[in-house]
């Protein structure tokens, strides 16, 4: 009897398999309510490498409703979780319908069917694998913040918003430990996080005391009085915010290295050749980077793995040659080392590229491309404006007219400004000789530089001849 009743025990639990297509029972796993995961990876995490500079992540409700964001749109779906056995299965999902970069939607696609196919989930304080009906992994993840670094995009101060400084690089990293450190923009800080489910806190912000131009002062104290008000976060396409108590964004991040350009100074404290092109490195918001080499222009996929951590691969180059052994050999070092690259370090307006070997690289931002898209006002005269556009073009408001030119940014910060044209129209006899003294300062502009916040435009000698603060 007791035989028979074990057998027809152990044909129902057949059937249940057969019936749930296989569902995983992993044993018994904490509950995953109230946490909240950033993706890692796809099945083992093998291509973890390989994804794009965007953040998927994931949070489970206390009542059966989990979020996230896919990379590019965010989502919600239903789940239900059975702690006891380790199942989990998802519903379907809701999401935003906007559009992102063809990498970007390709993985948020993959992550979406993933979920689709979820039957069961391992959970540890470092990690959340979800599984599928034969215990493969199908996807990955860590904790959310923890050994992440991320520079200022704009922030949301009492009185307005505002696009953080250009160049002022402001700054932010979690450590695995609890401790949190960056820049303002003049001073070092440090501090502390704790997050508590999707509730972060920051707290014991103390800097240096360095003092710097009235307005990134003003900039950094609004930052240092930001942080500790902060509650919460979330991820968009790429984009890390702060929110505060009502979930309002205050401060938006992106990835440290994300658009950012770069120019080559050494290679183991080795300049360039004098043959060879300038050496350039811009690394993309989806993950990919471009440059030029002292021959070949080239071409790879980038991630950030940690506050202080980069991964490179995919690196290909166009296969020109030199007649200048010395370019060659100073080229064929440059690939090596960047497709060892390590660690990255940001600091000083430099970023340091080093390898496995200890090998290094130099480089200093680009300038010119900084630039870009911002606009500016003549400092003493708010109602001049210069508008410097992302194909490098000038135009803005003068006292009367509307301008445009050309304008060539070159290197060693040289700066030409060509073929002005303006409305014609006719103005007040002071304001048409105030622009006319403009504009003529504005062609026989030779360079520029920024120093505390300002875009100077300097003439041969490198002398000032136009000040601007940032509009």
């Amino acid at each position: 009897m007791k035989r028979t009743g074990i057998l027809i025990l152990a044909l129902l639990c057949i059937g249940a398999v057969i019936l749930s297509a296989g569902c995983v029972n992993t044993g018994s796993q904490p509950n995953p309510a109230g946490t909240t995961w950033v993706l890692a990876g796809f099945s083992t995490g093998s291509d973890a490498a390989s994804l794009p500079a965007t953040t998927i992540s994931l949070t489970f409700g206390e009542s059966g409703s989990a979020s996230g964001n896919g990379g590019v749109n965010g989502y919600s779906v239903s789940y239900t979780a059975d702690p006891g056995a380790g199942t989990l299965t998802f519903g379907q999902i809701a999401a935003t319908l906007m559009a992102g970069p063809t990498q970007f939607m390709a993985y948020e696609d993959r992550y979406f069917a993933s979920l689709a196919n979820v039957t069961g989930y391992k959970l540890t304080d470092g990690s959340l694998v979800l599984l599928d009906k034969d215990g493969h992994t199908l996807l990955t993840f860590t904790p959310p913040l923890k050994n992440t670094a991320w520079s200022l995009v704009s922030y949301t101060a009492p009185a307005a918003s505002a696009a953080a400084q250009p160049l002022a690089l402001i700054t932010l990293s979690f450590d695995e430990n609890g401790t949190i450190f960056g820049t303002g923009g003049i001073n070092q800080f440090t501090g502390t996080w704790k997050l508590d489910g999707t509730k972060l806190t920051i707290a014991d912000i103390a800097s240096t005391k360095a003092a710097g131009a009235p307005v990134l002062m003003a900039q950094e104290d609004d930052y240092f009085a930001l942080l500790p008000g902060v509650s919460g976060f979330n991820f968009g396409m790429g984009t890390l915010s702060l929110t505060d108590g009502s979930g309002k964004p205050v401060l938006i991040f992106k990835n440290m290295l994300a658009d950012t350009t770069w120019e080559l100074i050494s290679v183991n404290g080795i300049v360039p050749p004098q043959a060879s092109k300038t050496v350039t490195l811009r690394f993309d918001t989806t993950g990919t980077f471009t440059g030029q080499a002292p021959v070949n222009t080239y071409g790879g996929t980038w991630r950030t793995t940690g506050v202080d951590t980069l991964t490179v691969s995919n690196v290909i180059s166009t296969l020109m040659a030199s007649a200048d052994d010395r370019v060659s050999a100073y080229e064929t070092q440059y690939y090596r080392i960047l497709n060892n690259a390590s660690d990255y370090h940001i600091a000083d307006g430099t970023l340091t590229l080093t390898d496995h070997n200890s090998n290094t690289m130099l480089f200093a931002v680009n300038v010119a491309d900084q630039l870009k898209g911002t606009s500016w006002t003549l400092a003493g005269y708010s109602s001049i404006t210069l508008v410097i556009g992302d194909d490098g073009t000038f135009s803005g408001q003068a006292p009367v007219n509307v301008y445009t030119a050309n304008a060539v940014f070159s290197q060693n910060q040289g700066l030409s400004v060509s073929d002005i044209s303006t409305t014609k129209m006719t103005g007040p006899a002071d304001r048409i000789k105030k622009e006319t003294s403009y504009l003529t300062s504005l062609g026989e502009v030779t360079g520029y530089n920024l120093v505390d916040g300002q875009l100077v435009l300097t003439g041969p000698g490198g002398a000032a001849l136009l000040t601007y603060d940032q509009a």
